[in-house]
């Protein structure tokens, strides 16, 4: 059985509820549609527990995407040669906007994790799809995050 999910946003508490209301087992798949992080308490939880499960499919989130980019920057020792550069402008303003967009329950799950389970972490957030293509019967869908843009009836999605 295919299972689709998005939008978890941080409540480990419902994601496993919904888990055990589906009764996923080793034998289905799980897509989980993006934005995993941010906003709820429990981000990490959600993500190391879908690190275990390798039916579990994790497509990138605009969330996911910005607490990549900001952990991994965050994540590195800041030392003398690469101080000036560590945080640009740019970084502290994505920053700001991330804390104030729910990032500070992501960022302080993140903080108390030993190192190599933040290097485990972003490694698995890089390994996040942009989608995936799951044909079931007869129909082809698309799994994604945000949309297709301009996408009508009738045009090639390529």
């Amino acid at each position: 059985m295919y299972y689709v999910m998005s939008d978890l946003h941080g409540e480990y508490e419902k994601y496993r509820e919904m888990l055990h209301k589906i009764r996923l087992s080793e034998e289905d798949t799980l897509f989980v549609l993006g934005d995993v992080v941010d906003r709820g308490g429990k981000p990490m939880e959600i993500l190391l527990d879908m690190m275990e499960r390798p039916n579990v499919y994790p497509i990138l989130g605009n969330h996911d995407f910005l607490a990549l980019y900001l952990l991994r920057r965050l994540a590195v020792d800041i030392t003398e040669e690469n101080s000036a550069n560590h945080l640009t402008p740019e970084d502290m303003n994505d920053l700001l906007d991330w804390l104030g967009d729910g990032g500070t329950p992501t960022l302080s799950g993140f903080q108390k994790l030993s190192p190599e389970q933040r290097e485990d972490v972003l490694s698995y957030l890089e390994e996040f799809s942009l989608y995936e293509v799951l044909d079931v019967g007869e129909r082809t869908y698309i799994l994604l995050h945000a949309g297709l843009g301009n996408f009508r009836p009738g045009r090639k999605l390529s």
